[in-house]
């Protein structure tokens, strides 16, 4: 389930979250990741009703957009990904993810993983960029999910530690 970094907070929370907007912002505004962020929502700039880009001004890549369909996604169903961004930089080998997932308040897990083996499931390969980059993938969701609010970070950096991109996501199931 790990996958290009557009999708990571997408394939870890599964699904989207429409209600419960306010609780889902509380438990993430306790994380000090967002503490550092300067967007009108504390999740970051909206990539549609449950991805947020949480990323800076200095990231390497700037997301145009991010739509996953069907919308609200479904248990035992496909998800299509679809996106847009433009690299400013090249992303070579050794750049890596870090993708928390939270049931509700609860971490379940922290995962740090090698970004340009991951790409090569969608049939892209390092390295990525200078220049506009697009993603359309999808991914069969598992039926055992269980009922719940889930929340998602995903951060990818270069092999240097340079942020390339940052995605918070929503699920209630």
């Amino acid at each position: 389930m790990k996958l290009f970094p557009l999708t990571l907070a997408i394939l870890a929370c599964l699904s989207l979250a429409t209600a419960d907007l306010k609780l889902q912002e509380e438990a993430l505004l306790e994380d000090v990741y967002l503490e550092e962020q300067s967007y009108d929502s504390p999740l970051g700039r909206p990539l549609g009703d449950s991805l947020y880009d949480c990323g800076s001004p200095s990231d390497l890549l700037k997301i145009n957009y991010v739509n996953i369909s069907p919308d609200p996604p479904h248990k035992g169903q496909k998800l299509r990904i679809q996106g847009e961004g433009v690299f400013s930089d090249k992303v070579e080998e050794g750049s890596y993810a870090v993708v928390s997932v939270k049931y509700g308040r609860i971490r379940l897990l922290q995962l740090k993983f090698d970004t340009c083996k991951e790409i090569k499931q969608i049939d892209k390969e390092c390295p990525l960029g200078p220049g506009p980059q697009s993603i359309d993938a999808e991914v069969d969701l598992p039926k055992e999910i269980p009922p719940g609010r889930y929340t998602a970070h995903a951060q990818v950096y270069t092999k240097d530690g340079r942020q390339i991109a940052c995605v918070n996501g929503l699920v209630k199931f």
